[in-house]
């Protein structure tokens, strides 16, 4: 199979998050497809959510890993039937971040029975859109595997090296109020008006924040993705629930927040806050000298200039991060990353698995 049919495979599976046969559908493809290539197959399921850990030995430390998550978000049936139309693939998966795994397979199977010169593993997760703790975090913190360098192209693409990404707050908002039957709301207090009177304050001092860079939103946001509350039409609602995603840029704007977070508890005190997930920001100079190999190589092969660039967004990058392993984040041409219109430039593809051939030749052949 070419790179662009691997690619189209790839993205015909439905891999949803927590679609665990699909995905371990997915995964039988990859490992029957690898089967030419003599590699070691380690298979793990953490609530549900398989993982795929390529390396050419039983060992568990390797000098570069590749990794990449093979899950998406939910999509209509018609994206997960590849599309090709002026030089670009779409699908759901294409840019995010089914590519990497097409090159990885298609390099292994170039390197073929080779693979024991190699200080590499490939390391494949199901979990990243659901925040990567059942993938990535539980091989690295749980199963023991470590390296040195990881390379994970799920950051800004266009040939652009994430150099930092936000911190990632999850926090749970919970309210309780008194119940009451809802034509005498004066016998009961309703949990769901204090809690949208706290979230709402909460967005306003947020406005404090925005004060960064216009264009690459470097500053703290927040953002309410669920809200939940009452027992009946007409009961006063004694409970409401919200999570808010919050992101932060350093350490000085996480201590401000908390200081707002204490302000607005005191005010509305039948509110409480619980954190689901706190993970700080992260990132590589730009001195890094695997950064710079990679793009003298791009540079030398295509005469490609790659830039630097931050990231709102997290990805399984942090846990990597946090492990004392060095990251590297960067994508060929696409786009759409969770829009009916993802997409990748395919002749782009093509150089970026040039570019990263010679790479992982220069960085892990014996």
């Amino acid at each position: 199979m070419t790179l662009e049919q691997t690619l189209k495979k790839l993205i015909s599976f439905p891999t949803v998050t927590g679609s665990h046969k699909e995905i371990h559908e997915a995964f039988e493809w990859i490992k029957d497809e690898l089967q030419p290539v003599p590699v070691y197959i380690r298979e793990y399921d953490k609530n549900e959510h398989p993982m795929l850990v390529i390396t050419p030995s039983r060992s568990k430390r390797v000098k570069l890993w590749l990794s990449a998550h093979i899950d998406v978000v939910p999509a209509d049936e018609e994206l997960f039937k590849p599309k090709e139309h002026d030089g670009k693939l779409f699908g759901r998966g294409a840019s995010d971040m089914k590519f990497a795994i097409a090159c990885y397979i298609d390099l292994l199977k170039e390197i073929g029975v080779d693979i024991r010169k190699y200080d590499i593993g490939v390391m494949l997760t199901s979990d990243e859109e659901w925040g990567g703790h059942n993938g990535v975090k539980h091989l690295l913190e749980r199963e023991g595997f470590r390296g040195e360098l990881v390379f994970i192209p799920d950051g800004t693409g266009s040939w652009m090296f994430e150099q930092e990404a936000k911190g990632k707050w999850m926090l749970e908002l919970v309210t309780e109020g008194v119940a009451t039957h809802g034509s005498r709301p004066w016998k009961g207090r309703n949990a769901i008006h204090e809690l949208t009177s706290f979230v709402h304050e909460l967005e306003a001092g947020f406005q404090d924040f925005d004060t960064g860079d216009a264009d690459e939103h470097w500053y703290a946001t927040a953002s309410v993705g669920t809200i939940e509350g009452g027992v009946s039409d007409n009961v006063v609602a004694p409970h409401a629930r919200a999570v808010v995603d919050i992101r932060y840029t350093s350490e000085k704007e996480l201590h401000k927040i908390k200081r707002l977070l204490a302000k607005l508890q005191k005010q509305y005190p039948h509110t409480q806050t619980r954190t689901l997930h706190n993970d700080p920001p992260y990132g590589i100079s730009k001195s890094n000298g695997y950064a710079k190999l990679f793009s003298r190589i791009a540079y030398e092969q295509h005469g490609i200039n790659c830039g630097w660039a931050r990231a709102c967004g997290a990805s399984d990058a942090r846990f990597f991060n946090w492990n004392g392993i060095q990251t590297i984040l960067i994508s060929p041409y696409g786009g759409g990353a969770h829009s009916d219109r993802e997409w990748v430039d395919l002749k782009d593809l093509r150089r970026y698995h040039d570019v990263l051939k010679e790479f992982i030749a220069t960085v892990a052949k014996k």
